[in-house]
């Protein structure tokens, strides 16, 4: 037996978080060296302070002494008794205040200095929130971790645990993902929130270098926010699921989204592995650019200018030659308009212009050479859970079908995912399951023989033995019942191969009544919002439903033939061939804009009658069928409904609408004289809920006293669930049929449908 894995969840959130110190920390350092020269002006900020603060304070000593002696205001002294003191030390009250206000000039810098190192808010925010989400993740898994500890130990599981993990597991990778990329997304937040102001900032250089680091901070979230998510859900599929459900669950997909698609899969594998690098390399190209106006050199010498331009420098004129030529002729308007031309060309380089100096390029390469290998080891996790993804399932299935016997119910491959590759294994564990109750019936039927055989030769041995007189009557009996028992193993072989073959046959019927019906995309094409619940008695069905589209109409037909099974599926399929001679081939009905419901189910009926030869005598049979038929018009907002027994539900707003239909039937009628169909033109709303269906619904018997579901019980649920969305609709339709059941016999097929405007 395969031992239960461990739930993983430190392992992750730290090696997420070297993963982006890795991925944010070498480009920080990288920045902070690059701009490192800029930050030089702010070292004698502080010696400049501290300086003046002695100034201020021999000032202010001067300034006391002179009060405590003297018992004078040193404001109210004039200057020849300053000048008395002979105090080489002592400044006059206005160099004084010049300082005084200098000093507090500086040391609202400081202050400003001390008070705005943004960069050191933002990881101590960081690392805040990295400590609570190491908390809430710790938190989180503490359910996980003892339900899978105790898998492995073979020990009994909690039942609210159990619940917990059952209920939670397939979200995990987005939780996680959430949980771990919480402090990422707050810093960001707060990166966003301070670079709004500007005055947050000391000066452009630390502004410049935060908003690089603010984008680099965003970068890096998303690798890691999609590394965390991809690994949970590898581990999810691949690990985890097959010891939180049970077998039978997952020989179907336990996944409520969206059928995913392989291609998707291989799409983002393949994005990783070649935009995360190119990422990478572009990223650091850009941080090594400086620009030239960051050298601060106003006029650019010939040497500036070789080295900026490279090669590249004989194309253009150097301002030594341009003034020589200056010199020379300074009357030829050319040379002055070269000048002027040399001159904005320069300005425009020292301005605009960019270069890349030598420890910029070593940083670069170091960058690079840093990024791309944390790119590769990225790209190596992507790849191996892409690539297992893909071939784990596929091996799976292969070893189960190499396996596949007919007497073993167990074997079944696991639906790991919800795209190709789960469907594909959802099907073949629905094969295997036919294929072992086929074999039951089979191995019960031998069982039963054998048992007769048995009994019979009990019978003979008991007789043989009170009749040894008779032994050679006896033996002739012997020799009869082996000959019984013969043609029972022939008759058995027979039974065998007949109820393959009809069996084969039936769903074969079933494939092509099924190929005969609208497919639920063309249906979703007409009428996005609707939903039809089909569920057949038998194999084949006599329910039935039609859709088609003519001059911008909508034609909608529900139906119910005579009889269910084989008889019925005949009946339906011929319904089905009429209704589409009617609206889609008679030139009549088209050329006439006779397309109306009653005009389509009073040709029907002809059609039905004629083509059965029915003439309406008493001891002929009464085949026929029950239909509703609604023609939507959205455009002009009316619907146009005739039927044969079965009635059209209109919901609107929470009022339940009953338009009943003709008591009679497309067929033979108990009336000699045809009476036609009655046409109902109806105006409809937006919001409108139209319902139709057969008597299998109503019929079906259920519940503790084993009594029909009937139409007040039915209209309740129809009121109860008509503002909830068609595919719940749909859901709770049938799951409230299979509630009544409970295992109870299905007595005719079941149709309802269901649109809302």
């Amino acid at each position: 037996m395969k031992k239960a894995p461990k739930y993983i969840s430190l392992r992750m959130y730290i090696l997420s978080i070297m993963f982006y110190i890795f991925l944010l920390l070498p480009i920080l350092g990288f920045l902070v060296l690059k701009n490192s020269y800029k930050f030089q002006s702010l070292k004698s900020l502080h010696i400049h302070i501290d300086s003046t603060k002695a100034k201020v304070d021999s000032l202010n000593k001067i300034k006391n002494y002179i009060e405590d002696s003297l018992l004078i205001d040193i404001e109210n002294i004039n200057d020849s008794i300053i000048a008395n003191l002979e105090i080489d030390s002592i400044i006059t009250k206005q160099k004084k205040a010049k300082l005084i206000k200098k000093l507090k000039t500086l040391n609202e810098k400081k202050e400003s200095e001390e008070d705005n190192m943004a960069l050191l808010k933002t990881f101590n925010i960081l690392f805040s929130m990295i400590a609570i989400s190491f908390f809430i993740s710790t938190f989180f898994a503490i359910p996980f971790k003892i339900f899978f500890r105790r898998k492995r130990r073979n020990k009994k599981i909690n039942k609210r645990i159990n619940k917990i993990v059952r209920n939670i597991i397939l979200k995990t990778p987005a939780i996680n993902t959430f949980i771990f990329g919480l402090p990422y997304i707050v810093m960001i937040i707060f990166m966003a929130l301070t670079l709004e102001s500007v005055n947050n900032f000391d000066d452009m250089v630390e502004y410049n270098l935060y908003a690089q680091v603010f984008y680099i901070a965003i970068v890096s979230t998303i690798l890691i926010l999609i590394f965390i998510y991809f690994w949970q859900k590898h581990r999810v599929h691949n690990k985890y699921i097959e010891f939180v459900y049970t077998k039978h669950e997952l020989k179907k997909s336990i996944f409520n989204k969206k059928s995913g698609k392989i291609r998707n899969r291989l799409l983002l594998s393949t994005l990783m592995t070649t935009f995360l690098p190119l990422a990478v390399v572009f990223l650091y190209l850009f941080l090594s650019l400086t620009p030239l106006n960051s050298l601060k050199i106003k006029n650019l010498n010939s040497d500036h200018k070789k080295i900026i331009l490279g090669e590249f420098y004989d194309l253009f004129y150097t301002l030594e030659n341009i003034k020589i030529s200056e010199k020379k002729d300074d009357k030829k308007d050319k040379k002055k308009n070269n000048i002027k031309i040399d001159y904005e060309g320069e300005k425009f380089l020292t301005e605009n212009g960019y270069y890349v100096n030598s420890i910029n390029t070593y940083l670069m390469l170091m960058g690079i050479i840093n990024g791309i290998s944390l790119a590769l080891i990225y790209i190596l996790f992507f790849v191996n859970w892409s690539t297992k993804s893909i071939v784990m399932p596929i091996k799976e299935l292969l070893i189960k079908i190499q396996k596949t016997k007919g007497q073993d119910m167990d074997n079944f491959a696991i639906v790991r995912t919800n795209d190709e590759i789960g469907k594909l294994t959802e099907g073949f564990n629905n094969m295997t399951e036919r294929i072992y109750d086929f074999v039951l019936q089979i191995s019960q039927m031998n069982a039963e023989l054998e048992d007769k055989v048995k009994e019979r030769t009990a019978e003979i041995s008991q007789q043989k033995e009170e009749i040894e007189t008779q032994r050679d009557a006896i033996i002739e009996q012997k020799n009869e019942i082996e000959t019984q028992r013969d043609f029972a193993n022939d008759q058995k072989d027979l039974i065998v191969t007949q109820n393959v073959a009809i069996t084969d046959s039936i769903q074969y019927a079933s494939n092509i009544q099924k190929a005969i019906l609208p497919p639920n995309e063309y249906i979703k094409k007409l009428l996005p919002n609707s939903f039809v619940f089909f569920k057949p008695r038998d194999i084949v069905s006599g329910d039935f439903y039609w859709i088609s589209e003519k001059h911008n109409k909508i034609i909608v037909a529900i139906a119910d033939c005579t009889g269910h099974g084989v008889p019925g599926a005949f009946m339906s399929m011929l319904g089905t061939s009429f209704l589409r001679e009617i609206v889609d081939k008679n030139s009549l009905l088209l050329k006439h804009s006779q397309l109306k419901a009653d005009n389509v189910l009073n040709k029907l009926r002809h059609l039905v009658i004629e083509s059965l030869h029915q003439t309406g005598k008493k001891d002929e049979a009464k085949d026929g069928m029950d239909i509703a038929l609604c023609i939507i018009d959205k455009k002009n907002k009316k619907i146009e409904y005739a039927g044969a027994h079965n009635p059209l539900y209109i919901i609107r707003k929470g009022e339940l609408i009953e338009y009943k239909a003709d008591k009679m039937p497309i067929g033979t009628y108990r009336i000699e004289e045809e009476i036609p169909f009655t046409n109902k033109t109806i105006e409809i709303e937006t919001g409108d809920s139209i319902y139709m269906f057969t008597d299998g619904y109503l019929d079906q018997f259920g519940g503790h006293k084993l009594r029909k579901f009937m139409i007040p019980r039915f209209q309740k649920m129809l009121l109860s669930i008509y503002n909830e969305d068609l595919s719940k609709q749909h859901q709770i339709i049938k799951q409230t049929l299979d509630k009544w059941m409970n295992g109870t016999q299905q007595i005719d097929d079941i149709l309802v449908f269901g649109a809302k405007i």
